[in-house]
């Protein structure tokens, strides 16, 4: 088996399912060499389609998703964890982890593969992201630094310093070496995956891409930004329901990162994160923006009473 490609399901089956469909589409000459291996972290016994094959392995009674392989964890182990085991379980000499609300635009894995093979010293490989309207979208990510600090209290600064923003500004076009890709999609082998430590589990959700092209680097392995894979990444479909939860672990998230990279900045971080989220509460108070007021109140709170 030459790729695996690894979802992690949570109450998303049927974004999984037109994400594996698309792909197939644009692969019709490599389906033999393809598996697909789905971790699912919210009960596949809800979806009503599985039968228990295993205690952990399950079967789908549909056509297009009868070929997949679903492990069915004890627990809603994250994304990270999720994805470990996934490729644990995986067969293939290459692995994809995907997020289940994309759609894949043209034949990515032997587009990725052989951006893989261009590099002498290759870690990991990220395609080009499209959003829903399909316009091309943001890729590649920032290594955090004093300006994300002050990009954070002060948002209006990205407009003088594109540095300072989590995320790079830029749409880019050409084959390039980066820091950090975004975490949607990401093209590895297996041997490096696991030479590398796999995803770091101290992550629930967030964070964990930044960790691992951090590691990937600091072992003098190339991240490869490959602008002719193209993949559409609608964004925060199965995190929706859940979206205050997912913001408090999203800055969890951030912080065991700064322990783990940056630990002299810990104490900087929460003061930045109570100043910005205190003038952002007051903000959406002022315009009645009660989504806004939920979120930023949840967030001030969390970094005031539970940070530490």
């Amino acid at each position: 088996m030459l790729y695996s490609v690894v979802y992690v399901n949570f109450r998303s089956l049927s974004e999984i399912r037109s994400s594996i469909e698309s792909l197939k589409e644009h692969h019709k000459e490599h389906l033999q060499e393809i598996e697909f291996i789905v971790v699912s972290n919210s009960p596949l016994s809800e979806e009503g389609i599985f039968k228990p094959v295993s205690d952990d392995m399950w079967h789908a009674e549909d056509p297009l998703l009868s070929q997949v392989r679903f492990i069915q964890s004890d627990q809603n182990l994250g994304f990270g964890k999720a994805c470990n085991l996934g490729a644990a379980n995986a067969k293939g000499e290459y692995l994809l982890f995907i997020n289940p609300d994309t759609l894949i635009l043209n034949p990515v894995l032997p587009i990725l593969k052989s951006s893989w093979e261009q590099s002498k010293n290759p870690g990991l490989v990220g395609p080009a992201l499209f959003d829903s309207s399909g316009k091309k979208a943001l890729s590649i990510k920032n290594p955090i630094s004093g300006w994300y600090f002050v990009w954070w209290i002060f948002p209006f600064v990205r407009f003088l310093n594109p540095a300072a923003a989590s995320y790079y500004s830029k749409v880019v076009s050409e084959r390039k070496m980066v820091q950090i890709l975004m975490g949607s999609v990401l093209f590895i082998s297996k041997e490096r995956f696991e030479e590398i430590g796999r995803f770091a589990t101290q992550y629930f959700m967030y964070w964990e891409e930044n960790d691992l092209c951090i590691r990937l680097h600091k072992a003098h392995y190339d991240v490869i930004y490959e602008p002719d894979a193209k993949v559409m990444h609608k964004g925060k479909v199965s995190t929706a329901p859940i979206v205050e939860q997912m913001e408090i672990e999203k800055h969890r998230s951030q912080k065991k990162y700064i322990e783990t990279f940056h630990p002299d900045w810990v104490l900087l971080n929460r003061w930045c994160g109570i100043i910005a989220y205190s003038w952002r509460l007051v903000a959406s108070m002022l315009i009645v923006n009660r989504k806004k007021m939920k979120i930023n109140s949840l967030l001030f709170q969390w970094y005031r009473n539970e940070y530490l």
